[in-house]
């Protein structure tokens, strides 16, 4: 048995090999090393084809099965806001639940935004609240409700603010400056609204519950990642094919936000 075992390997790797040759040199390989062997054993051919059946189990399977099971997540679709009723999303999602469907839209959605775009929006967030308000803050906490780390982010970024010369501060009140207001001009110029990013802030600041439509398994996510594997079944999927998403602030001690888009 270890002689088939040691010539059905060699056999095997012959087989693998000719494929990186023509036809010919492929079979005068196989056929050369069967005419120089030096065993003497008769070999049962079909002991010999039921070894190597299992060999060629043994090295293909995985790989076979590898290949089946890969899928293409390499060219995610970004989607424009103007293309999407985020408005309807954004009432929805107060209520908790999201579909799968409206999960891709918010993932396709975060797509165009980097750090950087990410950076320029919040301080462009604080500034059109200091524009209405010279005490802006309970505005801005509103934004994203029962969020400590929003909260922080908001201390944060109006400290920057003034600090980049963007907004003073007079006794008790804060306004922009004449350079301020350029920025926000600009900003605003660019496509910056308030109220869409208040969308979007709230929805990186949310935990996703994402329900696997082939197990049922709820596994944790967030809107900003593209895929997710699985809790139960261990498949990787795009949160437009989850059965269902159940949202809740990322602060998870707490109560979800309330504030709705109007």
């Amino acid at each position: 048995m270890q002689y088939i075992l040691t010539l059905s390997l060699t056999l095997l790797l012959l087989f693998l090999l000719a494929e990186a040759f023509p036809a010919t040199a492929g079979a005068a390989m196989v056929l050369a090393a069967a005419e120089s062997s030096s065993l003497k054993t008769v070999i049962d051919p079909a002991s010999l084809m039921t070894v190597f059946m299992a060999i060629t189990g043994v090295v293909a399977g995985p790989v076979l099965r590898k290949k089946h099971d890969r899928r293409d997540f390499s060219a995610p679709v970004r989607i424009e806001p103007g293309a999407v009723d985020w408005q309807s999303i954004d009432r929805a999602a107060c209520r908790g639940v999201l579909d799968g469907a409206a999960g891709g839209m918010v993932n396709a959605m975060m797509r165009g935004n980097d750090v950087g775009k990410i950076h320029r929006n919040r301080i462009a967030l604080v500034m059109d609240a200091l524009g209405r308000s010279s005490s802006p803050m309970l505005e801005l906490y509103a934004v994203v409700e029962n969020s400590y780390e929003w909260k922080a982010l908001v201390l944060q970024y109006f400290h920057e603010v003034c600090l980049e010369g963007y907004a003073e501060i007079n006794v008790r009140f804060a306004s922009l400056t004449r350079k301020g207001s350029a920025f926000l001009e600009q900003a605003r110029a660019d496509g910056f609204d308030p109220a869409l990013w208040g969308f979007m802030e709230r929805r990186l600041h949310e935990t996703v519950a994402a329900v696997c439509p082939h197990c049922g398994s709820a596994t944790r996510t967030y809107f900003f990642r593209d895929t997710y594997v699985c809790s139960g079944c261990r498949e990787r999927l795009e949160l437009k094919e989850s059965e269902v998403l159940t949202l809740s602030c990322s602060d998870l001690h707490l109560q979800p936000r309330r504030a709705v888009s109007k």
